[in-house]
């Protein structure tokens, strides 16, 4: 099982990534779009897991609490995957509780025995892979910049990443929702 840890935004907030995402593809001569069921924010990547490990990871996510909190988009950008500068990434801010969350959990995933990669935490939403736009597009600010959205953080959830049809499709096996103390309910 292709396993992983992450946040979900909720369906208002998938409309708003997407119509930034179809924006792009409308730009792009061509590349892999997420669809928007399959956006999301990982947290930390397990890999490819043992069916008889779900049991633990399934105890982390109900053992881990955090208060509610919202994190915002920045500007769009570029991962190198490969050599080739072609996965478009929506950047997130590196809120304190955002942060706080994905040392939590990768703490949590390597006391369980599980291997997490070892790098700089960049929190973002994958728009696209192997993408090619125009050649001056990358020198275009303009379609860079890009409104800001704001996603409430307050579900933990285990997903799997599952291929259907020779399409990606990522399923949440588990989660977790978080309550917000009684003094911060609105």
């Amino acid at each position: 099982m292709r396993l992983f840890l992450a946040l979900l935004p909720d369906d208002k907030t998938k409309g708003k990534l997407y119509s930034v995402a179809r924006r792009m593809k409308e730009l792009a001569r061509k590349g892999n779009f997420t669809a928007t069921d399959n956006l999301h924010l990982t947290l930390v990547f397990l890999g490819e897991i043992e069916e008889s490990a779900l049991g633990k990871i399934i105890e982390l996510v109900e053992e881990t609490t955090f208060e509610p909190f919202v994190v915002k988009t920045r500007n769009l950008g570029f991962f190198s995957h490969r050599g080739a500068k072609d996965v478009l990434v929506w950047h997130l801010e590196r809120s304190s509780e955002l942060v706080a969350l994905f040392n939590t959990v990768r703490l949590s995933c390597e006391k369980r025995g599980f291997t997490v990669e070892d790098r700089e935490y960049r929190p973002h939403f994958t728009i696209a892979r192997k993408v090619v736009f125009p050649e001056d597009f990358a020198e275009r600010h303009e379609y860079l910049n890009v409104p800001v959205v704001f996603m409430k953080c307050e579900r933990l959830s285990l997903m799997e990443s599952l291929r259907v049809n020779d399409r990606i499709m990522y399923r949440e096996l588990h989660g977790k929702t978080m309550v917000a103390p009684p003094e911060r309910r609105q």
